[in-house]
């Protein structure tokens, strides 16, 4: 499994029209998708330390994704695109709706 340690951020309605359309409770399980280019997406379930508190649009929030899909056939594909600094477009489908900047990394 991957786990990225990211510096996350969801568009807003002013800087997309893909944005989502509210902020988000970190009560509910977010599970957006992460683009690695070369047609490597995968979603991954976003975990933050406020678990009562909100993720708002157009605000940069420190989190971890855990990607239980990424074994080690396919880091093997993805490893050369991982680097400190890397970033990422998030994406619901085909609609992008933020971006996230890798903090660390590791693979379990």
């Amino acid at each position: 499994m991957l786990r990225l340690f990211v510096k996350l951020c969801f568009f807003t309605n002013a800087e997309s029209s893909d944005a989502l359309k509210n902020d988000l409770s970190t009560r509910n399980i977010i599970r957006p998708a992460v683009n690695f280019d070369d047609g490597y997406l995968f979603s991954g379930t976003v975990f933050v330390e406020d678990r009562n508190g909100w993720i708002k649009l157009g605000e940069q929030i420190n989190v971890r994704i855990d990607f239980p899909t990424i074994d080690m056939e396919v880091y093997n594909l993805i490893c050369n695109k991982l680097f400190i600094g890397a970033v990422y477009n998030v994406q619901a489908a085909s609609k992008i709706i933020g971006k996230c900047e890798v903090i660390s990394y590791q693979y379990e």
